[in-house]
């Protein structure tokens, strides 16, 4: 059986990239598989923009997305969150791919960004602004244990992580049994916390970078397809900036996701309660909001460590691109950073 055929239930597992198809002869693509999707060329960079009465973010995939859509949707707070394709033309009408709001002062769908390009332009409502960006290498293995794991583990078999497993028991069976052995005992929130011992050597360190490499060597094709993994973030919030703004705008702060200074912790939690957000509890790295890869993180990256270098070529080129428009906008925005 071809690795496609096996597949077909990520246009359940991952159905959001159904979305981000632009209408050039894709419209009636809306429920196909990532594999498909990604062979049309249709898969584009992603931006995020949330705004409400007092405060626009500007954020990306793995920038902090569920915070706003859990504000929004869960916690019923006022406020929209629009995504953007093709992070080369940062704003664009034509390029939005949907739009998630609950306001209490009745926002109108159809001037949603009218509203952004207020915002970005004459700012008349004097909105406090800010921008996320992430630390690349962190980011980027988050968004692999993320998509080659978690989201995959307990839902139907088809997924990701389901097809993957399956085709290493044959090779590491030992592993592959303390792994579903684990997988049995809890889900996503529970069991990759403190109650596994993840230590270096231990069998659920030694199965899960079995799984990892196997992962890399094997499906980095799909992974590097995913938005979680591909999207530019930093280099989109450097194109914002550089387009709608100056190093002299006044009210405008940028946040390292991955610093975790008191200084800059204490800021991102005051500047979400501040403008009404989400509640800083929520926002610790265990908390409702957080999908708590931190503790698989370095068990990734050792798996890294092991494969053919050839394999990073891909994951290199988005690190490199990263990096250099963190370093480019420390250049030029240095005094934006919390």
């Amino acid at each position: 059986m071809k690795v496609k055929d096996k597949l077909q239930g990520l246009n359940k597992f991952r159905n959001h990239l159904g979305l981000q198809i632009n209408s050039e002869g894709a419209s009636n693509k809306i429920n196909s598989t990532l594999l498909e999707i990604s062979e049309m060329g249709l898969i584009r960079d992603v931006k995020l923009v949330y705004y409400n009465d007092t405060c626009c973010v500007f954020t990306n995939l793995k920038h902090g997305k569920s915070v706003f859509n859990g504000s929004i949707l869960e916690e019923k707070r006022p406020g929209a969150l629009v995504r953007y394709r093709d992070c080369a033309n940062p704003l664009n009408k034509s390029n939005i791919i949907d739009t998630v709001f609950n306001t209490e002062r009745g926002i109108d769908i159809k001037n949603i960004h009218e509203d952004i390009m207020n915002i970005v332009t004459k700012n008349t409502e004097k909105r406090k602004i800010l921008f996320l960006v992430r630390d690349p290498l962190q980011k980027l293995l988050s968004s692999i244990v993320q998509v080659g794991f978690q989201s995959g583990y307990h839902r139907d078999e088809g997924t990701l992580f389901k097809v993957a497993l399956n085709e290493l028991e044959s090779i590491s069976p030992v592993e592959v049994k303390i792994l579903r052995k684990l997988i049995a005992k809890g889900d996503a929130r529970t069991m990759w916390r403190k109650n596994v011992d993840l230590d270096l050597g231990s069998p659920a360190y030694n199965s899960l970078k079995t799984y990892f490499a196997f992962l890399l060597q094997n499906y980095s094709y799909l992974l590097l397809n995913d938005p979680h993994v591909y999207t530019l973030g930093n280099t989109a919030v450097r194109v914002t900036l550089n387009q709608y703004f100056s190093p002299e705008s006044s009210n405008v702060h940028i946040v390292n996701l991955d610093n975790h200074s008191k200084r800059t912790t204490s800021f991102l939690e005051g500047f979400y309660f501040e403008h009404n957000i989400t509640t800083p509890f929520k926002l610790t790295k265990d908390g409702h909001y957080r999908h708590s890869t931190y503790r698989l993180k370095p068990i990734l990256l050792d798996a890294f460590k092991e494969i053919d270098i050839n394999k990073f070529t891909g994951y290199y080129n988005i690190l490199s691109r990263e990096t250099h428009s963190l370093n480019e906008l420390r250049a030029s925005y240095n005094h934006f950073f919390r």
